[in-house]
């Protein structure tokens, strides 16, 4: 899949831009409990684009057997010995195994084209239990809105949005962010999806769209179609 985010920083950091060591020190927060809500006690999760861990480690303390993706050898050695990590992009992953659940979080599906989009959920769809779910995190409809004087700090770790760049449905945002001495920034391009578009998306790959999870909305279930 083409990058459609790059970055520069302190420390390491991955082709799309992200660092490590801001990502070690994100934290997870209501998704989790989203996620408990729609896996089976004990059951198997897959986390596709895990990063350093931020849903796997906190999923496999609460007693999921918990499967971490990423491609960055970076990101998953931050990732706890209870998770099993697999180096791989998503498009090209082949395990072999199906879950209950599989993850895709961090809007890694507002990828600007079409084909991206669809090589993301064929990666879901392929490694699903019969019966199991996918879980998605999209972006909000808030993401269309000129976020150019978007600022916060949460945990002593401060981002602002250094410029913002709307062309439709396409959002071009440039995110800069500090902790301590430490400084980050990233440039990244995303496409907002209805649920309209969503649903036929998901059918086009042979899933089937469920339920929004939260308010929000941003996270959402997708099951295999009935009639596949």
């Amino acid at each position: 899949m083409a990058s459609f985010a790059y970055g520069a920083g302190d420390g390491a950091i991955t082709d799309d831009g992200c660092a490590v060591e801001l990502y070690r020190r994100l934290r997870a927060g209501e998704e989790i409990d989203l996620i408990r809500g729609v896996a089976p006690a004990g059951g198997s999760i897959l986390d596709l684009g895990a990063g350093t861990g931020r849903l796997a480690n906190p999923l496999s303390a609460a007693g999921f057997a918990v499967t971490a993706i990423d491609q960055s050898a970076d990101m998953l050695a931050e990732i706890g010995g209870a998770v099993t990590c697999v180096q791989s992009t998503i498009e090209a992953l082949e395990l072999g195994a199906r879950f209950d659940v599989v993850l895709l979080s961090s809007y890694l599906l507002n990828v600007p084209t079409a084909e991206s989009r669809a090589s993301l959920l064929r990666a879901c769809m392929r490694h699903m239990k019969p019966g199991g779910v996918a879980a998605i995190q999209v972006r909000g409809q808030g993401i269309l809105q000129d976020l150019s004087d978007f600022e916060r700090e949460v945990d002593g770790i401060r981002d602002w949005v250094e410029a913002y760049r709307r062309d439709g449905l396409l959002v071009t945002i440039t995110m800069r962010t500090e902790w301590e001495d430490r400084r980050w920034v990233q440039t990244f391009t995303q496409r907002y999806l209805d649920e309209t578009e969503l649903r036929l998306e998901l059918a086009a790959v042979g899933l089937g769209f469920d339920r929004w999870l939260d308010p929000a909305p941003e996270w959402f279930v997708a099951s295999v179609a009935a009639d596949i």
